[in-house]
């Protein structure tokens, strides 16, 4: 009868599962040192492109690609090779409130006016892309930086330093806030099964008596 199948339904109830939403977004993994030795030295090319030089010949990248040949240091294809420099466009100057300020800069970057938080993958602002087809094709500038990070222990210790203690901090701050995220996880996901025997219960039944009978056979008086 009705009353079977309200309880049939009832105790098929889905389980109440914890909405992760409540407990925010999972922490997003840091940059590694590589990540962020690529965007100073992306940066660093950038502006040896503005002030109208070519990044073949500033020392250190070019005793990069003369150990490093290949695609890249050897191809003059056209989308890989450096073109005229006087095509780049230097941007605005950015506002001094959101540079990055750091004492401890490589003495190689500390003239760069880098985002204020470009090492964080949580507060970093999306870059705005900046057309380099007039400077430098994307192959070769990852090239140049791949490059220059393979001899980076020897001929720029001070730079592998700095970007992995910025590496390591940013990692611990990673993993702290995982594991508070986890915390939240487990207590909602607790409150949750709590709740899971009310919901499975159903509505309250209808108190012996209380609902119409219909008579089981014979006429109506």
């Amino acid at each position: 009868g009705a009353p079977g199948r309200a309880a049939d339904l009832s105790s098929k109830a889905p389980k109440v599962k914890a909405p992760r939403h409540d407990v925010g977004d999972k922490p997003k993994r840091p940059f590694s040192a590589y990540n962020l030795f690529f965007q100073m030295e992306r940066e660093f090319i950038m502006d040896l492109l503005f002030e109208g030089k070519s990044p073949e010949d500033e020392p250190l990248i070019k005793a990069a690609l003369a150990a490093n040949p290949g695609k890249g240091g050897d191809d003059k294809a056209e989308d890989d090779r450096t073109k005229p420099a006087e095509k780049m466009k230097r941007p605005p100057p950015k506002d001094p409130a959101n540079v990055y300020v750091d004492p401890d800069m490589p003495k190689r970057y500390a003239h760069l006016q880098l985002d204020r938080h470009w090492y964080s993958v949580i507060h970093k602002a999306k870059r705005k892309h900046r057309k380099t087809e007039g400077s430098v094709g994307f192959t070769r500038l990852t090239w140049m930086v791949s490059s220059r990070w393979k001899r980076i222990g020897t001929d720029d210790p001070e730079t592998k330093a700095y970007c992995q203690r910025l590496a390591d901090r940013e990692l611990e701050k990673y993993k702290k806030a995982t594991e508070e995220y986890r915390e939240k996880v487990r207590a909602a996901e607790d409150e949750a099964r709590k709740a899971e025997p009310a919901a499975a219960a159903g509505p309250p039944a209808v108190p012996q008596g209380g609902a119409v009978q219909r008579p089981t056979g014979g006429a109506a008086a």
